[in-house]
């Protein structure tokens, strides 16, 4: 019955697994949907600013060429103060599809959306819409030189709009979705590593110095949460008895000490680690994501990287084994948060430790991510 419970345990794990990747695949796809909508939007948006300064421009050129002595020069003014009306119109359904697109990227793009919106307050604040409405008069009643003067703003204002939309385009990046599927990568990356230093921590140990054939699977077996190990058995989730590191392979169950070369090896390994994940943590508070539990991770790797701890063995692997368990809490809520409906959530991963009645279910998880290795 424990060999069907256990198995069941382990397909249910591995089911759990695959699911959390379909949802991230899905995750994906809807922001690459997002991500090639917001260019489109960007692109019409300039596209349509690009139009609006190259009627001025023409507009302009009209003005200067227009004889107000000619015969159809009444009627010249006529259609150009139509077309100040669509222009106008124009320029309001433009500044509207702005506003939408800023609020569209404030969630991913957060650089492109605070441009978008400077662009789109550019018409308000210049009062673009009205001096076009303005002008119509102005072509209409003013002396040539006015008009001509009053054009020019408005060309000028144009041509700002267009270049702050250019520079919203310029400031689209990664999404933030997509930098936190990257530090995720990263952060399984980083258990990954630490997991290895402490196989072969723990199988010098055993062997005292000296590694025997076969010993770094079998330890690694042995020590795996909620498996027995030097007669004894380890509750899930929770630090095993010293009792296990100093497994068979020294007289009097002591363990070995470990070798210089070993030392220096390891502290090498622990110093590049802590390096990574402080990489991984300015990445994850640019995108708002507490990182409280990892900046405890990152601290107890300094000591890990420190000759003294590896004087007395037993105290290097037990704190070996605590940042290890700690860092796979870290991802795996990480991995949830980032899975989850609610993005917010995201704010919250590293804030507390992962729940007791959780600590089975990332055993299990890093189980079948193991099994998926091999």
């Amino acid at each position: 019955m424990r060999r069907a419970a256990s198995a069941q345990g382990s397909n249910g794990a591995a089911q759990g697994s695959s699911a959390l990747e379909e949802l991230r695949e899905a995750r994906r796809r809807l922001e690459r949907t997002r991500e090639g909508r917001l260019t489109r939007d960007i692109e019409d948006a300039r596209q349509r600013a690009e139009r609006l300064l190259e009627q001025e421009r023409r507009m302009m050129q009209e003005l200067e060429r227009l004889d107000p002595t000619n015969p159809g020069a009444g009627e010249r003014l006529r259609q150009m103060v139509d077309r100040k009306g669509a222009m106008a119109a124009e320029l309001g359904d433009l500044e509207e599809q702005l506003d939408q697109a800023a609020r569209d990227a404030r969630r991913d793009q957060t650089d492109a959306s605070r441009r978008l919106g400077e662009a789109a307050g550019s018409i308000r604040d210049n009062q673009l819409k009205e001096k076009l409405l303005y002008s119509r008069g102005v072509i209409q009643g003013r002396s040539q030189d006015y008009a001509r003067n009053f054009e020019e703003q408005i060309r000028t204002d144009l041509e700002g709009l267009r270049d702050k939309i250019d520079q919203a385009a310029g400031a689209l990046g990664p999404s933030r979705e997509r930098n936190l599927e990257e530090a995720l990568d990263r952060a399984r990356a980083a258990v990954t590593g630490l997991e290895s230093l402490g196989e072969r921590m723990e199988q010098r140990a055993d062997s005292g110095g000296v590694p025997q054939p076969g010993q770094e699977g079998d330890r690694a077996r042995r020590l795996e949460p909620g498996q027995e190990a030097a007669g004894q058995e380890s509750e899930p989730g929770r630090e095993s008895s010293e009792g296990q590191a100093s497994a068979a392979g020294r007289p009097g169950g002591q363990p070995g000490q470990f070798s210089p070369n070993d030392v220096r090896q390891w502290r090498r390994e622990a110093d590049q680690r802590r390096r990574e994940l402080q990489d991984l943590r300015n990445q994850l508070r640019q995108e708002g994501v507490d990182t409280g539990e990892l900046d405890r991770v990152i601290s107890g790797m300094r000591d890990l990287g420190m000759s003294d701890t590896y004087e007395d063995t037993r105290s290097a692997i037990r704190l070996q084994r605590e940042l290890l368990q700690s860092l796979k809490e870290f991802e795996y809520g990480l991995r949830r948060a980032l899975t989850a409906p609610d993005a917010d959530r995201l704010e919250q991963v590293g804030s507390d430790k992962v729940p007791p009645e959780y600590q089975d279910l990332v055993e299990e998880y890093y189980r079948a991510l193991a099994g998926g290795r091999r």
